[in-house]
């Protein structure tokens, strides 16, 4: 009976180790470590951060235009007859003006419209581009009375009391050439005062001098 009991205990003993052994294959669960392993692999779902270079592509790889390039492009482009400022001061003056625009835009009163057809001036262009580039507009980038009225409340606020006033006052110059030209500011007309607002815009200073000169009642445009 001894030896059966003996035998007894020694099986329930080898049972146990066999159970415990079995919670080793629990161990093996590890391999759930495993999946969380491949699941760290799904930081290259991190790799989608490279989607976030493709917002470096939402801009289109196109910087925004500034008065600085824009009035260096132009400068170089317009000249004599297709000329749009008397100088690169007067260009950055009128440029603080502009409204910005969307990035590459080709049309509008803003200042990327007229960034693009400053460059596209370049050569056999100027006759066709410069008067787009240039203050005016030209009807492409903003109409003239529209650009003309844009810079001359931002840089004259006392000769017109507001954007219909000097819309309205605008229409009624007289258009003395198809497109506007910086090289002959003289006569009761658009261009005169065009060519003025422009100079006015350069500084404080001109401003004081050349202002009066874009009113309705002009003693120099007259």
């Amino acid at each position: 009976m001894l030896a059966v009991a003996v035998l007894s205990v020694a099986m329930w003993s080898c049972g146990t180790a066999m159970t415990g052994t079995d919670a080793g294959s629990g161990g093996g669960t590890a391999t759930g470590g495993g999946t969380a392993g491949t699941g760290g692999g799904t930081a290259t779902g991190g790799g989608t951060a490279t989607g976030g270079g493709t917002a470096t592509g939402g801009g289109g790889g196109t910087a925004a235009a500034t008065c600085s390039a824009y009035c260096t492009t132009i400068m170089a482009n317009c000249t004599a007859g297709n000329a749009q400022y008397s100088n690169l001061d007067s260009c950055l003056g009128a440029c603080a003006a502009f409204p910005a625009g969307t990035v590459g835009a080709m049309g509008g009163n803003n200042l990327e419209c007229r960034a693009y057809h400053a460059t596209n001036a370049a050569g056999g262009g100027a006759a066709l581009h410069c008067p787009h580039a240039g203050p005016a507009g030209d009807g492409v980038c903003g109409g003239n009375c529209e650009s003309f009225c844009t810079v001359a409340l931002a840089k004259c606020p006392a000769i017109f009391a507001d954007m219909t006033a000097c819309t309205t006052a605008c229409t009624g110059f007289a258009m003395n050439s198809a497109h506007y030209n910086s090289s002959a500011p003289t006569g009761n007309n658009f261009t005169c005062r065009e060519y003025h607002l422009s100079v006015a815009a350069t500084n404080a200073t001109q401003a004081t001098t050349h202002c009066g000169h874009i009113a309705t009642t002009s003693a120099t445009c007259n």
